[in-house]
Parts: structure tokens; sequence; C-alpha cells
């Protein structure tokens, strides 16, 4: 069975959505047959990855798709999205309760058929996003060293742990301006926070892979944030015999 990933964080501009198209597009890279679920309606992850294809999550979670017909391939060999698809915001909240049932099954096909789930919602901490990261194997946050961030973070660590307890929880830094941050605390709350890998750095070379469509590895492959996603995502699936190369 593959191992699910979510990229969570109750704020936006954290540098969620690009973590989760580079990390997922570096391990499929490495060989690892890759899915990133794109359930945030603005379609960012999917538009990061070259595809523009409609349909998506909306359908699968309505009924009126399956996963086989929504993943697309994307610009990267091993890499396969699901758009957000069309009016999902407007069907999820229409359809609260079954959207996070739905959600989970959609969780527990997609693990029988890729080694690697990567999952990018919108920014919040609400049900969905709850039974989200408590079907995850590891929680990942990217996290500018700030403290608005910061505060969210601990935030969203008592929230989520109230309905798993198992779940690992990896943090990283993001949108780092030239020097490196404090060290971060190892726990929020009484949960312990592993940090993992170098901060990514601003740099111009990730809207710049934005607007082609690609993955930053493709684009500039000797940009100081590739190199530090790289090792980021060597240590998303450290002891999970996987590896990027």
């Amino acid at each position: 069975m593959g191992k699910v990933y979510a990229l969570v964080n109750q704020k936006g501009g954290v540098g969620k959505t690009t973590s989760a198209v580079n990390l997922a597009a570096l391990l499929a890279a490495s060989g690892k047959r890759t899915l990133l679920l794109d359930f945030d309606p603005l379609g960012n992850a999917t538009s990061g990855c070259g595809v523009t294809q409609t349909r998506g999550c909306a359908e699968v979670l309505s009924g009126r798709g399956v996963l086989d017909e929504a993943a697309c391939a994307t610009v990267v060999a091993g890499l396969d999205v699901v758009p957000p698809g069309k009016d999902l915001a407007a069907w999820m909240q229409d359809h609260p309760d079954l959207a996070i049932s739905r959600a989970e099954q959609l969780l527990d096909a997609a693990r029988s058929k890729y080694d690697l789930v990567f999952v990018d919602a919108a920014p919040g901490a609400t049900a969905f996003h709850i039974a989200l990261a408590a079907k995850a194997d590891r929680i990942l946050v990217p996290c500018p060293p700030e403290p608005f961030p910061e505060q969210s973070l601990d935030a969203l660590v008592g929230i989520v742990q109230r309905s798993s307890s198992h779940t690992e929880w990896l943090a990283f830094r993001t949108l780092v301006n030239g020097t490196a941050p404090k060290e971060a605390s190892a726990t929020i709350g009484s949960r312990a926070i592993r940090w993992i890998g170098p901060p990514v750095p601003r740099d111009p070379w990730v809207p710049e892979a934005q607007r082609q469509g690609k993955p930053l590895y493709l684009v500039a492959p000797s940009a100081r944030a590739t190199h530090a996603y790289v090792a980021i995502a060597k240590e998303v699936t450290r002891n999970e015999g996987t590896a990027t190369g």
C-alpha cells in the first residue's frame, strides 16, 4: 500500500502548494509512482504541473467519475495529478459529510494504485482538512520563520491531534530571506514535531517555474530552492524505503 502525505496549513501564502508540487515531482522523478490530489478549488497545484483538465476531485467525490478517469499525466514521468474539478467548493459546502467519506475512499483507492500520494487542500482547519490529515501517514507543514505562521502551526496541531494520534508531523522552513532562521521548537503543544531539511529560500525561479507550469527542478535545476527541496524530499520518505537520486 502506498503512503499518504498531507500538506496542511491554516494560513495561506506559506509555500504549501509550491512544496506539494515540487516534492511530489522530485519523488516521482526518483522512480516512485506518485499522485498529487489537488483539493484546492483554485487548482494551482494542477496548473503547476502543466495540466489544464477540468474534471477531477469534484466529479469523483460526487460520484460522477472515478480515480482512473480523473488522474492526469503531467510533465514529470511517473507523476499524475487529480485536478479539483468543476465547482468543488460549492459541492463540498452542500455535502460536507459526504465529501469527507468520499475523500477518505478516494485516498484508499489512491493508496492501492500509487507508491506515494500527496494531498494539497486550500488553507484551513475544517472537518474536511482534519479528516484528510487523519488519513495521512505523515503531515507535512511548510512554515515560514514568522510569528503568525508559527502560531497557526501550534493551533493546527492542537486541532488535528484530537482526531489522529498516530500521524507523524514533519515541518520545514519556507520563504526564508538570506539568513538562517532560529532553531524551531521540537514540540508544539504535546505533539513532537520533526523539523526537516534546509530552509527553502525565496527564489525568483519559483514564480518562473509556476508561469511555465513545471516543477522547479525542470526549469532551474541549480536554483537554491531546488537544492532545498531535493534535501527535504529525501527526508520526507526517510525510513520508508524511498529516496531521491
